[in-house]
């Protein structure tokens, strides 16, 4: 096991966020358009080749302009969960799509985190909330997970 670095500010990775939705909202994302989002749990998957715990505190917080389009459901939901990987390669495209594959879940916006990639979506949602194990290659002995914040659980998996 890896010991836990004092932070992650140097460190490049990827990123879960698990979102709650506590009702039924329509919000509209940038240039995307305006969607009405269901009441319940979304994953969305992100990167940052820079700064990984920057991007994921930039998340959290409440005192942000909206840039990504995930600031913009951000704004109305709850991130009750984060993942982070430690890596340098770009697989956020992978896990998006091993995401894909649960079952229940559900493609709601088209190109939503994915406008840099072919990606359909990087947002995924769940009537209920998602239980999953990922299957990320374990040949990185360098796969840190951290706790970012004491209200934000990050699991060793």
């Amino acid at each position: 096991m890896n010991p836990e670095p004092d932070n992650l500010s140097s460190y490049k990775g990827i990123y879960i966020l698990i979102i709650y939705l506590n009702k039924g909202t329509e919000i509209t994302i940038g240039k995307l358009g305006t969607f009405l989002l269901k009441k319940g749990y979304y994953i969305y998957i992100g990167s940052a080749l820079n700064r990984l715990q920057k991007r994921v505190e930039r998340h959290l917080s409440s005192h942000k302009k909206l840039h990504w389009h995930i600031d913009y459901l951000l704004d109305y939901a709850k991130i009750i969960n984060v993942y982070v990987f430690e890596t340098l390669n770009r697989d956020e495209c992978n896990l998006s799509k091993e995401i894909s594959l649960l079952p229940e879940s559900q493609t709601i916006i088209d190109g939503f985190g994915s406008s840099d990639c072919a990606c359909k979506t990087h947002l995924y949602f769940f009537k209920k909330r998602p239980e999953f194990k990922t299957n990320i290659p374990d040949n990185r002995s360098s796969l840190i997970l951290h706790r970012i914040k004491d209200y934000v659980t990050v699991h060793m998996v």
